[in-house]
């Protein structure tokens, strides 16, 4: 039942609770998802202020001497009529509803003010596979895809299913090139508490990816990796360790699934809709005093010496007990907590005191070997070292932490050193940056190599991944004149098939040809596609003038529906017309699709 729907005339008070009780059950267990994010609360606001009236007019009637003590329609009538219907209290539900609605605006803001940017494009482009083009409207002009509020609704799950905090995770926005197809970014969301790495963007048609980060260490890929890996790359790894993360893609549970993956990394995809509902207070969990929950971690803790650290146990063994919390040093910090080694009470017998990080970095160093994943061969090591924390750069973070090349001391190749070294190896053809991340026996033969070269030069030389290799001419964003550029585009095309698609197509496998070229080369020389590759001398098709072109069109319009959505269907059968007659007689007589059918101004628009 809608909760604007009017209700039946009802007799006796009984039913009009039940009524009642009933709109407000829908209001009350409606549930958030990506879609309604956006207008969810106040949604929710508006359907039980016309309930509270409805309740309020029909307390008038059923009860006239009560209702006459209240003068002003205000809390206090609202209050006594609810209460006379056995209804709840109308204060706390608007205070429910106002809660969640703060907490997205809070969230909002959050996105708009504190997200962390970088330079790199996070989950780039997938090379040599097709690209889903952009729809094309009737104009002509190309369709934005739709935004889907995804980031904002995962954050919405960590705070309002998780009970985290932005002090709990972290979100970092990627870079969009202008020659990407997609014109939003990936944002990586960590969630150490959660041990999980969500990869999320807004644009429809891109999946989001959610990764174990305990798994993705055991594995020894780094972060740095995960980012630069394409959703190709991202979905091979997937697949080949099972556990390790999940894809998810747009469907109406998206909210539910995204939420049970943060629990369990192998839930399945069609879970069913939280019965819980946004604003019913929810049953929270009681946990334990400091005391107890002491107590009952030292009871459990398996006090192994091959354990990695307590932390590390703990991340694993919490969820198994309802009454434990999460985040047990922040929530217990002024409430008894020490550290995790004195939770369970072996700080003496392992010394879990971590050292200062000059004195922890000069033992890493002194064991480091040289391999090229400092992250992998750190994760290995330390299982031999009680005292080097398992997250040393979250740990370290505010303390002298630059990142493992550093924490090694691993000494990179200068600039020049380092292209003269990669333009060697590199084979003369195909897409650089795969052939630089792909080719791994190519980099780790050379431990002097970074693995992310844009953030690492970026300072001392850096250009781009043509440039690394001396190809900028033929591939750097300087576009031909247009002379150039249409020699060039009618000596590739095949002769067949759909041009702009054709053309879309061409230019990803590494032509130097803009996006769009009806916009650069506008005021060059740009008729539209067919006369960019002359196909109307070469199947001798003679535009008629535009007085013959009117008359024709004219004839068989029917006059209903969209102008040039009829067009753009009829002209299949008349090749003698334009596929773009707003340019072709743009000169010739052309005013609009308006005046083309001569419609009138109170007809449908076009």
């Amino acid at each position: 039942m809608s909760p604007e729907s009017p209700q039946r005339p009802v007799s006796t008070p009984e039913a009009m609770q039940k009524a009642f009780k009933e709109r407000l059950q829908t209001i009350l267990t409606s549930q958030l998802t990506v879609e309604n994010i956006d207008s969810f609360a106040d949604t929710a606001y508006n359907n039980l202020v016309t309930v509270t009236k409805d309740v309020v007019n029909q307390y008038t009637v059923q009860f006239p001497k009560e209702s006459a003590l209240y003068s002003n329609p205000g809390k206090e009538i609202e209050d006594a009529a609810f209460k006379a219907f056995n209804l709840g209290e109308v204060g706390e539900m608007l205070d429910s509803i106002q809660a969640v609605k703060e907490k997205i605006d809070y969230l909002k803001s959050y996105i708009s003010t504190s997200v962390l940017s970088t330079e790199t494009v996070i989950v780039p482009p997938q090379e040599g596979v097709e690209v889903q083009l952009p729809e094309e409207g009737d104009d002509g002009s190309i369709q934005e895809k739709k935004l889907i509020p995804r980031l904002l609704t995962l954050l919405y799950i960590l705070k309002h299913d998780f009970d985290l905090t932005p002090e709990d995770f972290s979100v970092t926005k990627g870079s969009v090139r202008p020659e990407m197809w997609r014109k939003e970014p990936y944002y990586r969301v960590d969630v150490p508490y959660l041990e999980r790495q969500v990869y999320i963007c807004d644009e429809e048609g891109n999946a989001s990816y959610i990764f174990d980060s305990s798994k993705l260490q055991e594995l020894g890929t780094s972060l740095e990796e995960l980012d630069a890996s394409d959703k190709g790359e991202k979905n091979a790894l997937i697949a080949q360790h099972f556990g390790i993360g999940v894809r998810i893609i747009q469907k109406s549970n998206w909210r539910q699934y995204v939420s049970e993956a943060l629990t369990d990394i192998k839930a399945k995809e069609n879970v069913q809709s939280r019965p819980v509902s946004e604003f019913t207070k929810r049953e929270r969990r009681n946990f334990l005093p400091f005391n107890e929950f002491q107590t009952d971690v030292r009871a459990l803790y398996p006090g192994k010496e091959s354990e990695p650290s307590v932390s590390d146990w703990y991340l694993k063994e919490y969820k198994l007990h309802p009454n434990w919390n999460s985040a047990p040093d922040r929530y217990y910090k002024s409430k008894g907590w020490e550290g995790w080694p004195e939770l369970v009470g072996v700080e003496n017998v392992l010394k879990r005191e971590f050292p200062a990080f000059d004195d922890f970095q000069a033992e890493v160093r002194a064991f480091y070997t040289g391999e090229s994943s400092i992250n992998k061969w750190y994760h290995e090591e330390r299982k031999k070292h009680p005292k080097w924390h398992s997250a040393p750069d979250m740990y370290y973070k505010s303390t002298g932490w630059e990142g493992w090349s550093e924490l090694v001391d691993k000494m990179f190749a200068t600039f020049n050193t380092f292209q003269t070294e990669v333009q060697v190896l590199y084979p003369g053809k195909g897409n650089v940056q795969k052939w630089y991340k792909n080719e791994r026996k190519e980099r780790k033969e050379h431990s002097k190599w970074p693995s992310a070269p844009y953030d690492f030069y970026k300072s001392t030389g850096w250009e781009g991944w043509p440039e690394l290799v001396g190809i900028e001419n033929r591939l750097k964003k300087e576009f031909p004149t247009f002379d150039q550029f249409q020699a060039e585009v009618r000596a590739a095309y095949p002769g067949s098939g759909e041009i702009q698609k054709w053309y879309h197509k061409a230019r990803m496998r590494g032509m130097n040809w803009p996006s769009n070229p009806q916009e650069h080369y506008a005021s060059m020389g740009w008729r539209g596609f067919p006369e960019l590759l002359g196909i109307e001398n070469r199947l001798k098709k003679e535009f008629p003038t535009f007085d013959q072109f009117q008359a024709e069109v004219r004839a068989l319009y029917s006059g209903k529906g969209n102008v040039q959505k009829w067009y753009k269907n009829e002209r299949k059968v008349h090749p003698n017309w334009p596929s773009r007659p707003s340019e072709y007689y743009e000169s010739k007589g052309w005013i609009g699709w308006r005046d083309l059918i001569k419609k009138k101004e109170s007809s449908s628009q076009a």
